[in-house]
């Protein structure tokens, strides 16, 4: 063992505070630094490879250029840090902090990060690739070339952060939750996505092409011009969501909840929407061209331009619709007005 290595270790094992020290290429290979509070410490260019910093507070520290590869930070907190061109392959990351540090050229290819704790940290061309992501939340982070190859995203929470420029090639999401974050324009084409939550995210542009988004929630997203056709989203919740020109082409929606949706100029032609709901959507020069509606709602929705050439019309409901330049092949099988239903509506007290 070097002797830095043994009096640092020691001066941990002491209760010291480690403030204003350098540690600059120092060689600190499989160090039990673990429990240990650093202040303003630079561990620039050290290797600390299979090193410990299990439940130490790192904070405004330098870690530039240090080689943690397969080391540990479990339950370490990192506060303001920096890591550029930090090597964290391998690292156990389970149950670790990062609050406000910024991670830039860093290799985390096959990091752990379970139950960790991400927030306001800025990764800039950072490779995730083939991770586990458990149980983790990001929140107001930045992601800038970020590659999550392989990952898999297991119950991981992405809130209010930009990921306009990260790819996920061949990720796996197991109830993975996104909320008011930026993803437009990213590909998830055949992803399965099952479970997932995708509220209130741009998804503009998104290409979820034959993805399985069965029982995704989609609550207020913006799907302006994204592909969805030949996606299976049994059961998928579009309510209040924005589907602007979204192409839905023979998409499977048995039960798709699009209550309040805005699907103007969307096109659902040869779609599976049987039991869909579409009450109070807006659905202007909509195309349900050969879709099958069998038990579809639509009260009061407006259809105004819209196409039902050839759809299976069974049952479907037509409630207080606008129905203004609305083509139909044939709506004999379809139920108009509910005479009871729209007294109900249009009571108020006293009336």
């Amino acid at each position: 063992m070097s002797e830095l290595k043994a009096s640092l270790e020691q001066r941990i094992a002491e209760g010291e505070v480690i403030a204003k020290a350098g540690f600059v290429g120092a060689e600190l290979a499989y160090a039990k630094l673990g429990g240990a509070i650093f202040e303003s410490t630079s561990f620039h260019g050290a290797d600390l490879r299979g090193a410990s910093f299990q439940e130490s507070t790192l904070s405004k520290c330098d870690l530039s250029g240090a080689r943690l590869r397969d080391g540990s930070l479990r339950h370490a907190l990192l506060h303001e840090c920096t890591l550029e061109g930090t090597d964290l392959t391998g690292v156990d990351l389970t149950g670790t902090k990062l609050l406000n540090c910024t991670i830039v050229d860093v290799e985390a290819v096959e990091a752990v990060l379970r139950v960790a704790a991400i927030n306001g940290c800025t990764f800039r061309r950072v490779r995730f690739d083939r991770a586990q992501l458990d149980r983790t939340p990001f929140a107001d982070c930045h992601f800038d070339e970020v590659s999550f190859m392989q990952t898999r995203f297991d119950r991981v929470v992405v809130y209010r952060s930009d990921l306009t420029r990260a790819t996920f090639e061949g990720c796996a999401f197991h109830n993975a939750i996104f909320n008011e974050s930026d993803l437009s324009g990213r590909t998830f084409a055949g992803v399965d996505f099952t479970l997932g939550q995708l509220t209130k995210c741009n998804l503009q542009g998104v290409d979820f092409s034959g993805a399985t988004l069965t029982k995704c929630n989609f609550h207020g997203a913006d799907l302006t011009g994204a592909k969805l056709p030949r996606a299976r989203a049994d059961n998928a919740i579009f309510l209040e969501a924005k589907l602007h020109r979204t192409n839905l082409d023979e998409a499977m929606l048995f039960q798709a909840l699009f209550v309040g949706a805005d699907i103007e100029q969307a096109s659902l032609r040869r779609a599976d929407l049987r039991q869909s709901q579409f009450q109070d959507a807006r659905c202007l020069g909509a195309s349900f061209d050969s879709a099958d509606l069998t038990y579809a709602d639509f009260s009061r929705a407006d259809l105004s331009q819209s196409n039902f050439s050839g759809a299976t019309l069974f049952r479907t409901r037509f409630h207080r619709t606008l129905e203004q330049g609305t083509t139909f092949t044939h709506r004999t099988l379809a139920l108009g007005d509910d005479e009871d239903l729209a007294e109900a509506e249009t009571w108020t007290p006293g009336s």
